[in-house]
């Protein structure tokens, strides 16, 4: 009954295509005509791999060795072995392997009924990606591990669970109550007084994507509404695959959100799947099926993907904006994803076109002489370059499956809720500090330190004991440079240099977070910056303080390699680097003239830089311990952060706001200038 079903759309949408699955062997056929002991694998041979088994009938696919055993890969890596047709009905046509990718037509397998889904039952852990609640009523949450360790008794519940809390059968334990809402939830259970926090797949007025909405903090007013608990944004992306550089082979594929989705085509005409197919080749249209194969077919091996079908009502971002970034294939979406796009990454309308309405009678055509005609290269070139941009920045965000993600979103959300009473309950002054506003300053630069007390720092008195601004600088080289300055300013351990910013940054954040125990933000900027503080700390109290990062970020910059120059990095301080764009880069980093850091970002930054000094903890700050790390300070804090994603922790890069910095504060600049939002 469920294959009749499922077969009742198309199982294997793109006919005539080759299936790529990863970990399954099939039937082998005992012919090797392609390849010798020793060859390596390469396109070519995939190709003629791919003709010889499309001119044998007998042939339904073909293999190709991708484990780690050297012997193996002597014999096999370079010799595709050819699948044969399972005769006896009750013998299953796939074996788990995991040294072996398979590649199989398509057509073998609707001939026997098996589906995408079908095929994870063949592979040992290849469960369908959880949600936060997979069918679960509620779960308690282990905030051990997550930055967030001081919450306890956490518990995280669905709409059903709290159900039986309203009619009295099921009470809850004590403790801190996040409910879960997902896409057609009733909204109405927000009134529950036992909910302590919310985490949203829903976005309203007061909830855009990627914000926050709590009660009236005690550093800026809130945007919740009255008697309504805290809540936090949550996007539901249960994965963000893992990729390599693929070879594009094919121009363009078409992406179909359900069977029933159509493209809209010119004078307001729908195109269907069957329609699409008839335009295009059926090999190339795919239509969700829930599954990360069918998606990873839609865009590896493409340049271009089509959109097609209603996201408005989907949970922001959609799963095929996520796999196209992933993939490094141009997303051709509705105008309505490519609107609201600006509002995750600066750039991400950039990595992507907006469609109102298409044809694809020529538009094959019409994407391939973008691609290859010379007047077109600057076009494909800022195409690929915010594309991959974005794709950082998506990996940043997602590399944490959706779970442990949700865990840290809960007990983030009971933190902010206990560092927030805490610092209603207790008397010393640091204890009720929520934003430390820390300013990088010389020792000899007591002028701009003045004038940013006598201007705009006048404003964040008025809010102590909950704001404070503090300046740092760095020892003294000899008696005769001693400070005139208030109590405001804080001695750094660190010799006073150029070449030592980077120790001095980092060792500011230290003092910060161990200074004040109950900080919620931690803001760094430098002493030659007028910054409307108002502005900034009302943002914050609307953004989550989970790994968050907000600031006006470089992506791409080079380290200086010149041993002349005040920016020198050596191999030893930043190893090189071989992205596949742009080479010897630096990861993404926020400019040091502003940023914004959530306080459990800022502990895991300082506990990467001390890591590496506990083995020598008396060593003296100065140009010598500098030059273990990458200079200046604001590449230094991207590559800590870095290391904390390629270990598997996800981080929110929030670059939305690149437009509100000035660099150049003139009316009329053409770059950076400033206007009435700056």
């Amino acid at each position: 009954m469920v294959f009749w079903r499922v077969a009742a759309v198309s199982l294997w949408p793109c006919r005539g295509h080759f299936i790529e699955l990863p970990g399954l062997r099939c039937t082998e056929l005992p012919q090797h005509p392609l390849g010798s002991k020793g060859d390596r694998w390469s396109d070519d041979l995939e190709l003629d791999a791919r003709n010889a088994c499309d001119d044998t009938d007998s042939c339904t696919g073909f293999m190709r060795y991708t484990g780690d055993n050297d012997q193996h890969c002597f014999d096999w890596c370079g010799r595709p072995q050819f699948c044969m047709p399972v005769s006896d009905q009750d013998k299953r046509p796939f074996a788990p392997n995991a040294a072996w990718t398979s590649y199989v037509k398509s057509e073998y397998l609707e001939g026997l009924g098996i589906s995408h889904a079908d095929l994870r039952g063949y592979l040992p852990g290849r469960a369908q990606p959880k949600k936060p609640l997979d069918g679960e009523l509620a779960r308690e949450v282990n905030c051990d591990g997550t930055g967030f360790g001081q919450s306890s008794d956490v518990m995280l519940i669905g709409p059903d669970r709290l159900n039986g809390v309203v009619n009295g059968s099921h009470p809850l334990q004590p403790g801190c109550h996040v409910l879960y809402l997902s896409v057609g939830d009733p909204p109405e259970l927000l009134n529950n007084q036992a909910v302590h926090g919310v985490l949203s797949e829903i976005e309203d007025a007061v909830l855009p994507v990627f914000s926050a909405s709590v009660p009236d903090q005690d550093f800026a007013p809130g945007t919740a509404l009255p008697k309504l608990p805290r809540r936090y944004y949550f996007d539901a992306v249960p994965e963000f695959p893992t990729t390599v550089a693929y070879r594009k082979k094919y121009v363009l594929s078409v992406y179909f959100l359900s069977p029933e989705s159509y493209c809209p085509g010119p004078n307001n005409t729908r195109l269907s799947p069957e329609k699409v197919k008839g335009d295009l080749s059926p090999q190339h249209v795919y239509i969700e099926d829930g599954t990360h194969q069918t998606r990873e077919a839609a865009f590896k091996h493409y340049h271009f993907t089509m959109f097609c079908g209603d996201f408005s009502l989907s949970p922001f971002p959609p799963l095929a904006l996520v796999y196209s970034l992933a993939y490094v294939a141009h997303a051709m979406a509705p105008e309505f994803i490519h609107w609201k796009s600006s509002r995750m990454f600066f750039h991400l309308p950039d990595a992507a076109q907006g469609v109102r309405s298409t044809t694809f009678t020529n538009l094959e055509a019409y994407l391939q002489n973008m691609m290859t005609a010379p007047s077109q290269e600057k076009v494909m070139e800022f195409k690929e370059t915010f594309t991959l941009l974005s794709q950082v920045l998506f990996r940043y965000r997602y590399v944490e499956p959706i779970r442990h993600r949700a865990d840290v979103a809960a007990c983030g959300l009971c933190d902010a809720r206990d560092r927030e009473r805490r610092r209603a309950e207790q008397q010393q002054a640091n204890a009720k500090v929520a934003v430390a506003f820390c300013i990088m300053s010389r020792r000899s630069a007591h002028e701009l330190r003045k004038v940013v007390r006598e201007t705009w720092g006048k404003g964040l008195a008025g809010k102590a004991p909950s704001v404070v601004q503090r300046f740092f600088v760095g020892k003294a080289a000899n008696t005769s440079h001693a400070l005139h300055d208030l109590d405001d300013v804080v001695e750094l351990p660190v010799v006073e240099s150029y070449r030592t910013l980077n120790i001095k940054a980092l060792s500011m954040l230290s003092w910060a977070h161990k200074t004040y125990p109950n900080l919620q933000w931690l803001v760094r900027h430098d002493d030659d910056v007028y910054l409307r503080a108002p502005a900034l700390l009302a943002q914050l109290s609307s953004r989550p303080p989970i790994r968050y990062f907000w600031g006006m970020f470089d992506h791409g910059s080079s380290p200086v390699r010149d041993p002349s120059h005040q920016h020198y990095n050596s191999y030893e301080q930043f190893p090189k680097q071989e992205h596949p764009a742009w080479g010897d880069i630096f990861p993404p980093y926020a400019r040091g003239l502003l940023w914004a850091m959530s306080v459990d970002l800022v502990a895991a930054t300082v506990k990467e830089f001390m890591a590496d000094r506990e083995d020598q903890p008396d060593i003296p700050l100065d140009e010598v311990a500098a030059s273990s790390l990458p200079h200046p300070d604001d590449p230094a804090v991207g590559v800590l952060i870095a290391g904390l994603v390629q270990r598997g922790m996800s981080v929110n890069l929030d670059d939305r706001d690149f437009n509100s910095f000035s660099l150049n504060p003139s009316c009329n600049s053409t770059f950076s200038n400033i206007h009435n939002r700056t």
